[in-house]
């Protein structure tokens, strides 16, 4: 704004694509309102704002316009030399988004082979480290666990968490989809997973016992649990109730 103050411009509107990546091609409601508009100009922080993608640097193009950039210059998109100057900026960002989306890759691949967990959102029975057992929410899964076991169903099972006022990770209700998927995730038994396949023991100590968590995934990933009729007993369960 103090930019475009100190040319004389007034400002007609403003377009601001929060928590949007300009990298990932999805769409941007912002960006594609300011193409319908068809503004005189374009001011931005840097051209890396607006576009990071060859195809939408096109499409601006098509506008016509000229884009002022606080960071990095006028760029006349009027003229070739203007073009390419930013098709050059484009590029260059494309390319460092690529390179670190390798090199995050790589890291990943360096702590999933150590058996330690991504740097991601806090998993339900873990503290944010992803390492550290949180004791009260663990306590939770082994109760859900027993419960699948005595066939207890998902459902009465996610009306009691919530009832009690259990929250999940992010901090919302239950759902039965949020429980089966916590039910099954690999981490509770102390086992790693990466890209979808589980690649052997993890670094963090387990919730589950091996034998608990292979009698929960089977029940839940059971086929017949989707067919209409009286609830199914699982002999494995009872088996296991007995033994414990």
């Amino acid at each position: 704004r103090r930019f475009a103050e100190a040319k004389g411009w007034t400002v007609a509107g403003e377009y601001v694509d929060n928590d949007r990546s300009a990298t990932s091609g999805a769409r941007r409601p912002e960006f594609e309102r300011l193409l319908e508009d068809h503004p005189p100009r374009i001011v931005v922080w840097h051209i890396d704002r607006l576009v990071r993608l060859t195809h939408d640097l096109e499409r601006v193009i098509d506008l016509g316009v000229n884009v002022h950039a606080v960071e990095a210059g006028h760029v006349d998109l009027s003229n070739p030399a203007g073009r390419a100057v930013a098709k050059t900026i484009t590029a260059w960002s494309q390319y460092e988004t690529e390179q670190k989306a390798v090199r995050q890759r790589a890291a990943n691949d360096q702590r999933a082979a150590a058996g330690l967990p991504y740097a991601a959102q806090r998993a339900f029975g873990f503290e944010s480290d992803g390492m550290t057992v949180r004791d009260a929410e663990a306590d939770e899964l082994r109760d859900a666990a027993a419960g699948v076991l005595r066939g207890v169903s998902l459902s009465a099972i996610v009306r009691d968490l919530n009832e009690r006022g259990v929250k999940t990770a992010t901090g919302r209700t239950w759902k039965t989809t949020t429980l089966k998927a916590a039910l099954l995730s690999p981490r509770n038994a102390g086992m790693r997973r990466h890209r979808g396949e589980v690649i052997g023991k993890a670094a963090w100590p387990a919730i589950l016992d091996e034998q608990t968590a292979t009698a929960v995934h089977a029940i839940l990933t059971d086929p017949a649990r989707s067919r209409k009729g009286p609830p199914l007993r699982y002999l494995l369960s009872l088996s296991l109730i007995h033994i414990s």
